[in-house]
Order: C-alpha cells, then structure tokens, then sequence
C-alpha cells in the first residue's frame, strides 16, 4: 500500500493535469496496521478527523492537516503524521457539512458537540455510533436544509 504522502503527490499530479484550475479537493488517507494499531495518515486540508480513545474517553485529538488540498499548486508536499489506534478507540471522519450544518437560527452543529456526543457513544459499535451521530445532526437542524454535503464514517478498532 503506498505511503499517504507519495498517495496525495500522484493524486495532486491528475487533477492538477485533468481539471480546471480552480478546483480543489480535501482528502484524507490513512494506513492502519491490524497487528499493532500503528496508523500512518495525511491530511490534505480536510476537516480534522476525531480519534477518541475508548477506555479512556477524555483523550481525544483532532488529526489536523498535514497539507494544502489536492490541485492547489504542482509543488506540495504533505506530511505523514501517525497515531497507534488502541483497541476500543474510535475514529471519526466527516465532511464540513456535518460541524457547519445550521439550525433554524443560524448556529452551527460544530467540532464540540461532535466530540461530545462521540465521548458519550464510544462504547457503541461504529455503525451505531454513526447513526446515532447523523440522527443528531438532523434533529440540530430541524426544517432547515442542508447547504452542504454530510458525510460520516466511523472506525473502531476492536
């Protein structure tokens, strides 16, 4: 499997090369060896996934970006950053629409409410976890449409 950052560099070639030159892309790779829970990542200007260990709820940390999004310019370079994911810690990956969907009045769902209500489920199995996460986001906004794109994924390591 190629390293995250050698990933993102090939990545960032193609689109540079193949679309118009105001588009860009945020992404976010990671590598996670089962025998030892060693996780390689990169970050490519997405939203900071959340990595909430399971036994110990309180320690959490944002995997923050460790580059520009894809397509931004031919010259990057992106960092590799690592964690080992314990077992029973979770991950959570999400787009920007879930932590700036608005309600009715105009406040925003945000990184707080998500890391609390991810300390508060991380016994859960992922997919609950995840419905019980989007479930929340819906009843945040209410009547109110979305005006951006939400997208969740949950990893636990057992």
């Amino acid at each position: 499997c190629p390293d995250p950052d050698l990933l993102f560099c090939a990545i960032n070639k193609k689109i540079l090369h193949s679309t118009y030159h105001d588009q860009f892309v945020s992404a976010f790779f990671a590598v996670l060896d089962t025998q030892n829970g060693r996780m390689l990542y990169s970050n490519a200007g997405h939203p900071p996934p959340l990595k909430v260990d399971g036994n110990h709820w309180k320690e959490s940390r944002w995997l923050g970006p460790t580059g520009v999004p894809l397509g931004i310019m031919e010259e990057c370079q992106w960092q590799v950053g690592q964690v080992t994911m314990s077992p029973q810690e979770v991950l959570v990956l999400y787009t920007d629409g879930v932590i700036e969907a608005e309600n009715e009045t105009g406040e925003q769902y945000g990184r707080k409410r998500l890391l609390d209500k991810v300390r508060a489920l991380v016994k859960r199995t992922a997919g609950e976890l995840q419905g019980e996460i989007i479930g929340e986001v819906g009843g945040f906004i209410g009547a109110k449409p979305l005006a951006d794109d939400v997208l969740l994924s949950v990893v636990k390591r057992v």
